[in-house]
This record gives structure tokens, C-alpha cells and sequence, in this order.
């Protein structure tokens, strides 16, 4: 039997196929009967892969079927049935449910208060406008003087160096859809200048002002974890899941 080898055949057929039982829009002709038999109903997606056969992955580079229920074949009306072949390309059908969005993760909510762990991030200005990033807060600290602060990475609350002290920094991070208008709770107060590769860094840190002290609590997400030592930790050191880290 032959197979496909040729990438440029695999995506003819992987195109041919989304032409096939998706269409030009996905979601048109769509039915409220899970069980539909009828490909363009029970299609949800189109790829590439190893075939499976009895539970095996072999060797056979196929046009991958996606369904949202595979049933068999003595049950289904013969137009009804997936080809065997697109574009020369063998098939398989994978039974994998419908897709669906799945809730935002905790970390990556608007938390009132927040907790170390969540989405944290600043707003890019000048050249680099038009981008959006979120990253990880660390923990929530307090100086000798009562003022609470956000910590985490330079790289998280100054861009590198490249963040003005006052800068705006938002909960969550706008590339978790943050809302710059009503979502900042600290303002960039200080960090460590990250020098060039050439340089040895030792620590990679800042911290950034709450605007009100009230807006975190010093307590972190459950699965985020603890640290093994509080004891600092060379940055030559292999990173070890035990211990946690500011940075995604």
C-alpha cells in the first residue's frame, strides 16, 4: 500500500479535506444531535498524523478526521462514511469530542485581591506599541516602612531596564485580556539593572508600588507551591521544580 512522504501531498490533503467536511466556515450546518452521523455535522476538525490501528501508532502518515463521535461504519449510511482515501492520502478518524473553550485558569484572572502566582504584566510603549505580554507576580512584600509591594522579575515589571520608575503595571497582564483602564494596581519603584551577557547578573528583580494596599493578599495561588528554601540560590544553579520561580 502506498503512503504519503511528500509534505506538499500530506497538505493538498489536509486542504482537500477541510474542503471537504468543514467548508469555508466551520461552524455553518452545525446540529444539536451529538450522535449525527453525517460528516459535516460530526466533523470538528482536520490534520496530520500517524494512523492508529488497534490501538497502535504505525508507521502510516494519514489525513487525521477529527470527530465528535466515532461510531461504526455497519451504522452509518454508505455517503455518511469517511473515505478511505483524500487526494491519494489514506485517512483516519479520531474520536475526540467537540472542542470547546475552557474556563481561564485562576492564575490568569482579574484576582481582587491578587495572590503571588497570578498574571502580572506592563504595557509596552514607543516602538514596541501594539504588543501585549503577561507574565508571572511573585509575591506580595512590605518594606520597614508599611508599603506594600508587588516582587518579581526585572524582566517582568521593567522590560529589561527599558520601564521608567512610575511606570503602569496591570493585574492580570493586558495579553490576558488586563484592561489598562481599570486594571493597574502597582506602579514600577525599582529594580536591579539586568547588564549585558557579558556581565555576570546575579539578580534578575523588581518590585512596583500598589497603588492601594488593599488590592493583594500575601498569600499564594494553591498551585503554585512553596519554596523549598528561603535561603537565595546561586543563579548558576539548575533550576529544580521544588523550587518556584517568579518567571513563566
Amino acid at each position: 500500500m502506498a503512503t504519503a512522504t511528500d509534505t506538499g501531498q500530506l497538505g493538498s490533503a489536509k486542504a482537500a479535506a477541510v474542503r471537504l467536511f468543514l467548508g469555508a466556515d466551520p461552524f455553518k450546518g452545525l446540529t444539536a444531535f451529538a450522535a449525527s452521523t453525517r460528516p459535516r455535522h460530526n466533523v470538528v476538525g482536520v490534520g496530520i498524523g500517524r494512523k492508529v490501528s488497534r490501538n497502535k501508532v504505525t508507521g502510516t502518515r494519514s489525513i487525521r478526521i477529527y470527530v465528535e463521535k466515532k461510531v461504526s461504519e455497519r451504522s452509518i449510511p454508505p455517503e455518511f462514511v469517511i473515505p478511505k482515501r483524500i487526494a491519494g492520502v489514506v485517512t483516519d478518524v479520531v474520536e475526540t469530542g467537540r472542542f470547546v473553550a475552557l474556563a481561564v485558569p485562576v492564575a490568569q484572572r482579574r484576582l481582587r485581591p491578587f495572590k503571588g502566582g497570578c498574571s502580572v504584566g506592563f504595557q509596552f510603549s514607543g516602538s514596541q506599541a501594539g504588543f501585549v505580554m503577561a507574565v508571572t507576580l511573585g509575591a506580595l512584600v512590605t518594606d520597614t516602612g508599611g508599603k506594600r509591594y508587588v516582587l518579581s522579575n526585572n524582566h517582568v515589571l521593567a522590560n529589561e531596564n527599558a520601564l521608567a520608575i512610575g511606570s503602569a503595571i496591570f493585574q492580570p497582564g493586558l495579553l490576558d485580556n488586563g484592561d489598562p483602564t481599570k486594571d493597574q494596581i502597582a506602579v514600577l519603584s525599582r529594580f536591579v539593572e539586568i547588564k549585558p551577557m557579558a556581565t555576570e547578573n546575579k539578580v534578575d528583580g523588581a518590585i512596583a508600588e500598589l497603588t492601594k494596599p488593599s488590592l493583594g493578599r500575601a498569600t499564594i495561588l494553591p498551585k503554585v507551591g512553596k519554596l523549598a528554601s528561603t535561603a537565595p540560590i546561586a543563579s548558576s544553579t539548575k533550576w529544580s521544580p521544588t523550587r518556584a520561580s517568579a518567571a513563566r
